[in-house]
């Protein structure tokens, strides 16, 4: 018979196991369902870092070439590969780049981009001064969806 602790420890470990296939079968299933499959792109490099170590390895003038050739090479729309081979989207298409920061509500940004953003921004924003309430609006709306401003 397993003394108390080992059960404890056994049981803690199922736990850990259970969650972490459950995040992978969400990761997973959303990756299946993402409509980003249809759009062309480039091959990941590395199925942990996706085309990140490209991107992050060039220098500013070599990464702005290397975005420029995957334009000419996949169009102004295309999907890269993020981390864990994760399908990113990247666009230069002025219009839906307008569509995206004029619909900040349908398009929001992930929790920690919004708390690292709130982080950065939270004082300059929404403490400014001589920022008229237009100019508040405007830098809230595309920065943060509302509601979901908190930095701690």
């Amino acid at each position: 018979m397993l003394p108390v602790v080992w059960k404890l420890v056994l049981s803690a470990s199922s736990v850990l196991v259970a969650f972490g296939c459950w995040q992978l079968g969400k990761r997973v299933w959303h990756n299946l369902r993402s409509l980003l499959h249809a759009l062309p792109g480039p091959k990941g490099t590395s199925w942990l870092y996706g085309n990140l170590k490209e991107v992050f390895n060039a220098t500013s003038q070599e990464n702005s070439a290397l975005h420029e050739q995957w334009v000419g090479q996949y169009g102004t729309t295309l999907k890269r590969k993020g981390v864990f081979s994760s399908d990113r989207l990247f666009t230069m298409d002025t219009r839906a780049l307008n569509h995206v920061l004029t619909h900040s509500s349908d398009y929001q940004k992930p929790p920690v981009v919004r708390y690292n953003l709130a982080r950065i921004f939270v004082e300059g924003a929404y403490q400014c001064v001589h920022c008229s309430p237009a100019v508040s609006d405007i830098v809230s709306g595309v920065l943060f969806v509302e509601g979901t401003i908190s930095a701690e």
